[in-house]
């Protein structure tokens, strides 16, 4: 009956479950769908086959039903592995479409728990007047960068990223590394921070990210978060990509009105910097930026010795900011040649920042 309901040929013998079923056409058929189990990776699969032919001796199976058989196994492993993967995707989320933003009354908050304040035990930010070391670690290999974002934990309520000052995806950036997406990391930093290789080398991350690790008491110590965020923009700016506006932003033709101001931001350093690469984003098109110096990057340029702080880092972040149409003027600024707030009103300046940091006021004239 089992072979006319599977449309089958019994075998041409009756074959008896007796010694010696090596001899048997069944146990041929055994040996190839065990193999055949054995190939398709699955091994619940390959525990069906020899329960189902382990009655060789009481019906015959073609190879139309074993692959049936295989087929729901390798349909219920592949339905198990893609739950696996959504529920990793739930804690590891794909790469954001936007920067983070972040309040200042809730900065605020995560502030108190920074472990550089002075009611933490961290370090009391020593003086380092005479004191030439390089206080980081240098920066990492490829190797040691992949085996340093292998050790990251991936919380889940990362506490180093309430401890960033410019709010950065840290576990997701580390989670790029560790999967040799490198463009995709510093993509990532970028979006948050537009000067995400300075931070990456002078940023004090021992007081600040690295400070509030769930590794920090483990014996191979801290996550080195600022020297994965240097690895993966140092390795972004070897790239030579320029920036460009969101494909979500209409074509300049297009764009409203209001989007065509006059901008003018007064010092070429971080804050400046930071600014117009976000207003340009935004998809302003006519910003300038005046700088009473020769040269930009502020503090970044003058203060910060070259063995700390390489100035063509500073002129990368720079172009960066240029590719999407900022513009520098140096050796002008608040001051100087009788410019003023009030001339740049007259000149249709519908949006100023000054970002020039100490301000001597019995020098300058702003108004």
């Amino acid at each position: 009956m089992l072979s006319r309901s599977y449309g089958l040929t019994p075998p041409a013998r009756p074959v008896s479950p007796r010694p010696g079923w090596e001899t048997r056409p069944g146990a041929r058929r055994r040996g190839e769908g065990e193999a055949a189990a054995a190939a398709s990776g699955g091994a619940q699969g390959l525990r069906v086959c020899r329960k189902l032919f382990s009655r060789t001796g009481l019906f015959w199976i073609t190879r139309c039903t074993l692959r049936k058989v295989l087929l729901c196994c390798i349909q219920a492993s592949q339905w198990t592995q893609n739950t696996h993967e959504a529920n990793l995707l739930g804690l590891n989320p794909r790469m954001k479409t936007h920067a983070t933003l972040c309040s200042s009354a809730v900065k605020k908050q995560d502030k108190k728990q920074w472990k550089r304040n002075a009611d933490k035990s961290g370090s009391n930010c020593e003086m380092l007047e005479n004191n030439f070391d390089d206080i980081k670690h240098t920066t990492l290999s490829e190797r040691g960068a992949l085996r340093e974002a292998m050790r990251c934990l991936k919380c889940a309520d990362a506490p180093c990223q309430k401890s960033c000052p410019t709010n950065l995806d840290i576990k997701s950036f580390i989670t790029s590394i560790a999967n040799k997406n490198y463009y995709g990391a510093a993509k990532m930093i970028l979006s948050d921070n537009p000067l995400g290789l300075t931070c990456g080398m002078v940023c004090p991350t021992s007081d600040l990210c690295v400070g509030g690790c769930n590794l920090y008491a483990t014996e191979e110590g801290p996550i080195n978060i600022g020297g994965l965020q240097q690895f993966a923009t140092e390795v972004f700016k070897a790239m030579n990509i320029p920036q460009i506006r969101s494909p979500s932003l209409p074509p300049p033709a297009e764009i409203p009105e209001a989007y065509h101001a006059k901008i003018a931001l007064f010092g070429a350093g971080p804050a400046s910097i930071s600014c117009a690469s976000f207003l340009a984003r935004l998809g302003y098109s006519n910003i300038t930026i005046f700088e009473k110096q020769e040269y930009i990057g502020g503090l970044s340029t003058s203060e910060i010795p070259q063995f700390r702080l390489p100035y063509d880092v500073v002129n990368f972040e720079a172009e960066l900011m240029k590719d999407l149409g900022v513009k520098i003027v140096c050796s002008k600024g608040l001051g100087i040649e009788g410019m003023t707030i009030n001339t740049l009103k007259e000149d249709g300046y519908k949006a100023v920042f000054i970002g020039i940091g100490q301000l001597n006021y019995l020098q300058a004239r702003i108004l």
